[in-house]
């Protein structure tokens, strides 16, 4: 999120900053967005108009409903501490701030919202066949871990699945793809060192230029740039084989390996009992 908004400024447009949050602010936006979130859960299920069951969608609705575990008689846990609020197993953070310039602190909270839900090494069996998940700082109420049946843990594994088909990142205002002001946000991203100025706009208003290099999107998601030789160049395609005979002969001429992969095939239900039945 901006720690400002764009206003119009003579056919431009201009970033205004806002002066930072109190923790005060901070508990309000929550207390709003716990509101709304709970309202949502509460209209998808009285919704009488869906007549096919999500069951992923009732599962994510019932982990986010009873993340307090409600049975346990807990008053509810509410606070605020340094720009950071939480209420009722909701949390949000302002304290973090990335400069538009510092690329590598961009990077490291990028890695840091798409780490794993999980870490493996906090997971361990009690001794009356719970999953106990180690937490890796004391909560407000003082747990410092999560003990949970087997098929609980795996339904709250379900719960943050996201659904299939769905755009998992959003643009919203003036970020997004379609917005009027693209073109005039574009420029304002100043030019760096060895890089081509901002794409002008189009007489239809597009700025989008052609498809991005297959190298080039390999390098951006595993940080592997596949067109660079071990003698320090750069390689280059010369030609794409499509097809599979003459694939197999070529591969075998460089002494690679032609022979696809095989997986097994997938078994058929009903699936087999879990290993974990009898401990629960």
């Amino acid at each position: 999120m901006p720690d400002g908004v764009f206003v119009d400024d003579d056919d431009r447009l201009a970033f205004a900053p806002h002066p930072v949050p109190t923790s005060a602010d901070v508990l309000a936006i929550l207390d709003r967005i716990v509101r709304r979130i709970a309202r949502r859960l509460a209209d998808e299920a009285c919704d009488d108009r869906v007549e096919d069951i999500d069951v992923l969608a009732q599962v994510q609705a019932e982990a986010a409903a009873t993340w307090r575990s409600p049975h346990n008689g807990k008053p509810t846990v509410r606070g605020v501490e340094r720009l950071r609020a939480w209420c009722e197993g909701f949390s949000l953070h302002a304290g973090v701030v990335i400069a538009d310039h510092d690329r590598e602190a961009l990077e490291r909270l990028c890695r840091y919202g798409t780490r794993p839900a999980f870490a493996h090494d906090r997971l361990a069996w009690t001794a009356d066949g719970q999953i106990a998940y180690r937490l890796k700082r004391p909560w407000p109420d003082g747990r410092t871990e999560l003990v949970l049946p087997p098929v609980t843990f795996l339904r709250r594994l379900c719960g943050i699945i996201p659904p299939p088909r769905r755009h998992l990142v959003r643009y919203a205002g003036v970020f997004g793809p379609a917005s009027q002001r693209r073109a005039q946000l574009r420029a304002l991203v100043p030019a760096r060192g060895g890089e081509p100025p901002p794409a002008a706009a189009t007489p239809s208003g597009s700025t989008r230029a052609g498809r991005v290099p297959w190298a080039e999107l390999l390098r951006r998601v595993f940080a592997t740039d596949v067109l660079s030789c071990p003698c320090g160049g750069r390689r280059s395609v010369l030609a794409v084989v499509v097809d599979s005979a003459l694939a197999r002969a070529v591969l075998a001429a460089l002494g690679l390996p032609c022979t696809p992969t095989t997986f097994a095939p997938a078994r058929d239900p009903p699936q087999g009992e879990l290993w974990f039945d009898d401990a629960s």
